[in-house]
């Protein structure tokens, strides 16, 4: 859960300037009229406090409440004492993690309702330091932390992110420094944030440093090409924890386990100065043996973090026949170890015996090679690409004994942009209105195409003509269309005149294939990317119609955090396109209520569909006098082109002063 920029936060000093009051908590439910609880909070945050709950009625809990931080304790007090909030749910987290980090001190959160008349029955997650329990107080939680992280008292410190994992352990994300500082301006403050949220490892969904694991102990990650199966394993394993095999129909248990291989081995004899090699037989272990003796490795030094053996592509193989009796230990008991032994055959049973023998804290079985059972930290993860045609389909028993995790498709954290010739496409607008026509023709999300389909080369993020039709369209005809090129429904179509006719995958290669592209883009209602003349466009139109004259026009660049240059209406539009990934889990509506409640004095600056339609059912204007953003939960906002220099500046105020982690300055 991201919570409020700023309201957990210590020791910020800008320009001499040290930072208000936080407010020590976020709203956790919908800024709409019927206070709906987010649904990520609900998934996480609320069932870990509902596992950990106290009582909040308690007179052993009290916390300060209004603007005089008037601190209330128990029911009674908060009832009889006119407390602006009561408690409605509190709990007490015993594992407590920074970044990654055990404090070993516990933390308490509260939920109050509101009862401001303003945000009647409004309920917020409370973290305040001066939350006590009895003695007990949240500060001796930050004190703990800012000791173990070897942070001096007066160093600046941010939270912005709470985490529940497992339901009873509770995760900060946080940047801090190690000393006290001070910030020349709000810009250096806020790259400092950004910083530790885009390069930290504490930023990443999983923590590595301890067992505390997002996904269950035998995961198998699945979903459409490109939505990141193999790098949401990457996120929480590194190489000293894991490894990796891919299975292939070639695959098969020695292969997977070990098997005698010829190896070279020197036999102790020098002929004139070289040592002499022979070819010898012995036992060599893969993937699965080798993660097995590391993980009991790891128990046998008291150290139960989790080991993880990594599947790619687990349906490409032959899973019964790679697996063989193994297939017995991927039963599991509430202890996370195998329910059932096996015993191994002799080969095995005398390389773990050799593995072991200096083994001393675990079964004797275990050691001697007798039996085989999967310790509680080896994890076993896998990726599985539902558009693979696989050879060898997973039986029903196998499925069993795995947890399924989808893998959606979602935009990702980089904007990604299909270059061909002279323009630009937006690489999440192709893939929305591709996958929503593969859906309609196929009736599958298996063929869909996931954000991370094509990845632009040396880390840019400019999908190239070459790129885009020798993997992108080639695997839309090849995968997706092949058996569709008689149906009217199929992309491949380019315009021709008012109409459009079929194309083939191989008329784009050879003369004239950038303009063939522009036609396929076309027939798909695929747009470019607005330019720079559009752009002043729209901002002349906005101009004009305020009576500026040209000679008092603004065309200046601007800034956001340091980074671009940007016009006045393409600013308008990315700030908002920044805050809404900020806010991946807000509404339409919620995020049309929060910018509409700025008075940034921009017309209609944020309109959900049905505002939008409503506005323009009966204009004659072909440009609406706004443009679509697509927000990540599938809805749209529409952003008003009424930018000029009359409102511009007043939009910029009301954006640093917003407290929302963005910064514009004039280039």
């Amino acid at each position: 859960m991201k919570i409020d920029f700023g309201s957990l936060a210590f020791n910020i000093n800008v320009n001499g300037k040290i930072g208000g009051t936080p407010s020590w908590g976020t709203a956790i439910v919908y800024q709409t009229t019927d206070n709906k609880i987010k649904e990520d909070i609900a998934n996480d945050i609320l069932i870990g406090m509902i596992y950990k709950k106290i009582d909040c009625t308690s007179n052993e809990l009290s916390l300060p409440l209004g603007k005089g931080g008037h601190i209330y304790h128990g029911d009674e007090d908060f009832n009889t004492n006119g407390a602006p909030s009561i408690p409605y749910l509190a709990a007490k987290f015993e594992k407590t993690y920074v970044n990654g980090i055990s404090i070993g001190k516990p933390f308490i959160l509260v939920v109050m309702k509101d009862g401001y008349e303003a945000h009647d029955g409004r309920l917020q997650l409370k973290y305040s330091p001066k939350i006590s329990w009895g003695s007990y107080t949240n500060q001796e939680f930050f004190d703990e932390a800012f000791k173990i992280l070897g942070i001096n008292s007066g160093s600046p410190f941010v939270c912005y992110e709470i985490e529940v994992y497992d339901q009873d352990t509770l995760h900060f994300r946080c940047a801090y420094k190690e000393e006290e500082y001070q910030f020349k301006d709000k810009n250096e403050y806020y790259e400092f944030v950004n910083n530790a949220i885009s390069n930290d490892q504490s930023i990443k969904p999983f923590v590595i440093h301890d067992s505390i694991i997002k996904f269950p102990i035998q995961t198998i990650f699945y979903g459409a090409p490109g939505t990141g199966k193999s790098n949401k394993i990457e996120e929480c394993t590194n190489n000293d924890n894991r490894i990796r095999t891919t299975f292939h129909p070639d695959s098969d248990y020695s292969t997977f386990v070990g098997a005698y291989k010829p190896t070279m081995e020197e036999t102790g004899v020098t002929v004139a100065g070289r040592k002499e090699t022979r070819i010898a037989y012995k036992y060599v272990p893969q993937a699965f043996l080798k993660a097995y003796v590391n993980a009991w490795e790891k128990m046998n030094e008291g150290n139960d973090s989790p080991y993880y053996l990594v599947i790619e592509e687990i349906n490409r193989g032959n899973c019964a026949q790679i697996f063989g009796d193994l297939f017995q230990l991927l039963d599991r008991g509430d202890d996370g170890q195998s329910k059932y032994a096996i015993c191994p055959d002799d080969d095995i049973r005398r390389h773990l015996a050799e593995q072991f023998k200096n083994a001393t804290n675990i079964p004797d079985a275990i050691k001697n090679g007798e039996e085989m059972r999967l310790p509680s930290n080896l994890y076993i993860w896998a990726t599985m690409n539902t558009s693979d045609q696989s050879l060898f389909p997973i039986d029903s028993a196998f499925k069993r004994r795995w947890d399924w995790e989808y893998m959606p498709i979602e935009k990702g954290d980089k904007d990604f942009v299909i270059e061909i010739g002279s323009k630009q496409y937006d690489w999440w607008n192709f893939i929305s209105i591709i996958n929503n026509k593969i859906d309609d023709i196929t009736g599958s999300e298996d063929k869909k195409l996931g954000y991370w389909f094509a990845k632009p080369a040396d880390n840019s993020t400019t999908i190239k003509c070459n790129q885009f039709v020798s993997k992108v369209l080639f695997y839309l005809w090849n995968d997706v269309y092949k058996d569709y090129s008689d149906d009217n429904r199929s992309i491949f179509r380019i315009t021709d005149g008012n109409n459009s006719k079929k194309i083939a995958f191989t008329e784009f290669f050879g003369t004239g294939r950038e303009e063939k592209i522009y036609s396929f883009m076309q027939a798909n209602g695929i747009n470019p990317i607005s330019s720079n003349s559009e752009n002043n466009q729209d901002e002349n139109f906005a101009d004009d119609e305020a009576g500026i004259p040209t000679s008092q026009r603004d065309y200046s660049k601007y800034s956001i955090n340091g980074y671009g240059a940007y016009g006045k209406g393409e600013l308008v539009r990315r700030v908002i396109d920044l805050y809404c990934k900020q806010s991946a889990n807000s509404s339409a509506s919620d995020i049309r209520t929060f910018w509409m409640g700025l008075n940034t004095g921009i017309v209609h600056l944020v309109e959900t569909q049905s505002e939008f339609d409503s506005r323009t059912i009966n204009s004659t204007d072909a440009n609406k006098r706004a443009k679509e953003l697509k927000l990540s939960n599938g809805e749209s906002i529409y952003v008003s082109t009424q930018v000029g220099s009359g409102n511009i500046q007043t939009f910029i105020n009301a954006v640093n002063s917003a407290n929302i982690n963005l910064s514009i300055a004039k280039v």
